[in-house]
């Protein structure tokens, strides 16, 4: 679509949306979901700024910012990532559009549970689903908000809640394969929390996610299973397992450029017990 429309912003496929900006924020999102995070932000950012001028239609520029706030949660969320979220939220709700402001609500809570506000996560999380009940819209994107919730949930040990979140966003994963492959992981990460009493569960849930990864080709996810197979080693007891997969987590998000998770997984590292991470070294 970029070669057909000769990058013309202008070129619109039905009124008020750019065939050339949707395609290119579209074409960053995949990429930054293949891990190749760099190439994915190049283009999204260069269609938001174009989206910035006056002539854009406002529901271009909304799409823009949508896809600008799908790669934070893997690439980690920047420090105004709440504010896009926040504007593009008025903006949907400005415009009357009721799918807009679906996608809006669940955008922003996505964001928000990448930055570890869980309450305001759950707020809008819970808002998009609401309105995905309420109209039957947004069936397709489903399954990443209803990830993100169970990970919202669980984070303020509201176990119930994020299960059934976790569960929900499986079920709805035959819309969208990525969105599923986030559902399976929250739900590793659920049961895990919950005491990692089911292993069975829990080693399917991750060889799905793994599997998904293999069948999308979705990198970006893999150090995300990662994480989950350190929680479920320190669950066990196994510290020096924990410990290895976290240096394979940090391995991965330092190799696809993601700094902020990268850093973050490092200051886990750096907490681990001496005896785990002589180990780990060899």
């Amino acid at each position: 679509m970029i070669e057909l429309v000769h990058e013309d912003p202008q070129h619109m496929y039905i009124p008020g949306l750019s065939s050339f900006l949707e395609s290119l924020g579209k074409r960053g999102a995949i990429r930054s979901e293949l891990g190749r995070l760099a190439e994915g932000a190049a283009d999204v950012e260069r269609a938001l700024r174009m989206a910035e001028d006056d002539a854009t239609p406002v529901d271009t520029l909304m799409l823009c910012l949508s896809y600008d706030l799908h790669r934070h949660p893997l690439s980690g969320a920047p420090a105004d990532a709440a504010a896009r979220a926040r504007r593009f939220v008025q903006l949907a709700e400005r415009s009357g559009n009721p799918t807009l402001v679906q996608l809006a609500q669940q955008t922003a809570g996505t964001t928000h549970t990448s930055l570890g506000s869980w309450d305001a996560a759950i707020a809008h999380l819970e808002r998009s689903r609401e309105l995905a009940r309420e109209r039957g819209m947004g069936v397709w994107i489903q399954p990443v908000g209803l990830a993100s919730l169970a990970d919202a949930y669980r984070a303020l040990g509201q176990l119930a809640d994020a299960r059934v979140a976790a569960t929900a966003g499986v079920d709805a994963g035959y819309s969208l394969r990525t969105g599923e492959c986030r559902a399976q992981i929250a739900l590793a990460r659920v049961l895990i929390a919950e005491g990692a009493t089911d292993t069975d569960a829990i080693d399917a849930a991750l060889k799905r996610a793994e599997a998904l990864v293999e069948e999308t080709h979705a990198r970006a996810y893999l150090p995300f299973v990662a994480e989950a197979r350190a929680e479920l080693a320190r669950v066990r007891g196994d510290a020096a397992g924990a410990t290895r997969a976290l240096a394979e987590a940090q391995r991965l998000f330092t190799e696809m450029g993601a700094k902020g998770h990268a850093e973050r997984v490092a200051a886990l590292l750096a907490e681990a017990p001496p005896h785990a991470a002589v180990e780990r070294t060899g």
